[in-house]
């Protein structure tokens, strides 16, 4: 028997996590890494955070539609999915990021986190 694990993600339900100020499906988790999927209303922003992950784990965001600033302490990056294409960011341990939305369509994303994310790792920090 195969461990493939399919979901059909426009059919799960979307939460609006109030911390951090956006909607999000919350996917699997295996032994390696755990996913989301999220989306940032036009003229919002993602409370700005960091992750303290576990044995120096990384969060991976591939943001796939709309216009949005990734902010963190060593950049401010402007960027037009529709126009020039997803977005990749490596986000390392202990890195202060968040995303805005600077358009007047969602912005939506999809989030890897290896290890897996646990809850308490957020730490949620002023806007920058």
């Amino acid at each position: 028997m195969s461990d493939v694990k399919i979901m059909a993600v426009d059919k799960q339900e979307v939460i609006f996590f109030d911390d951090e100020r956006i909607s999000g499906i919350i996917l699997s988790e295996n032994k390696f890494s755990s996913s989301t999927v999220g989306v940032i209303s036009p003229g919002e922003s993602q409370r700005h955070h960091l992750q303290n992950r576990p044995d120096n784990g990384v969060e991976i965001i591939f943001i796939y539609q709309g216009i949005f600033a990734v902010k963190t302490n060593s950049a401010n990056v402007e960027h037009d999915a529709e126009e020039n294409g997803p977005l990749y960011v490596e986000v390392p341990s202990g890195e202060p990021t968040s995303i805005k939305n600077m358009g007047s369509n969602e912005v939506k994303f999809f989030t890897v986190f290896s290890p897996p994310f646990k809850m308490g790792e957020i730490k949620y920090l002023e806007n920058l």
